[in-house]
């Protein structure tokens, strides 16, 4: 069950390109879904690449600090035999974003984190993979829920038409 009124999605991206300041983004190359594997001497591997993740946080959701993690996991048949690799971490803490709060006909919070990922060593090997955005209230040692998840398709050695779709 995810947590009401939090809007989540994560999207991946060859780079993101920065305002001098480095406080907003100004463009977005490369969108994907599709990420091909290497090899080379110390095994399969995915290149760096950035991560945006976008939160909107509608009415009630706003008075609520949360605790977000972004974690890449690959799919098995066997959902106990999942293993995942933490991406990023961070909280979201509306009271400190107060000037970024709008409000319509309810309150509301748009929020946007930029990450570019360092090479992941892929000991699971290539196949399908998932993004999950997990979720809780900050400070909370209840277990995390998913609040929105996103596929990511790991190839080994494929031709670069699959790739750029």
């Amino acid at each position: 069950m995810c947590m009401k009124n939090v809007n989540a999605i994560v999207e991946t991206y060859q780079s993101v390109i920065l305002s001098t300041d480095k406080t907003k983004a100004i463009g977005y190359n490369v969108p994907f879904e599709s990420i091909l594997a290497t090899t080379d001497k110390n095994g399969l591997h995915i290149a760096e690449f950035s991560i945006v993740t976008r939160l909107n946080l509608i009415g009630s959701a706003i008075e609520t600090p949360l605790d977000i993690k972004i974690r890449l996991t690959k799919h098995e048949e066997n959902p106990a035999e999942s293993r995942g690799i933490d991406l990023d971490r961070f909280d979201v803490c509306p009271i400190e974003l107060k000037e970024e709060i709008h409000n319509a006909c309810i309150p509301f919070l748009q929020f946007q984190r930029i990450v570019q990922v360092p090479r992941i060593d892929l000991l699971r090997g290539a196949g399908f993979y998932v993004l999950k955005i997990l979720a809780r209230p900050k400070g909370s040692e209840d277990k995390y829920v998913i609040q929105s998840m996103a596929p990511l398709l790991v190839v080994e050695n494929a031709p670069q038409e699959i790739i750029k779709q």
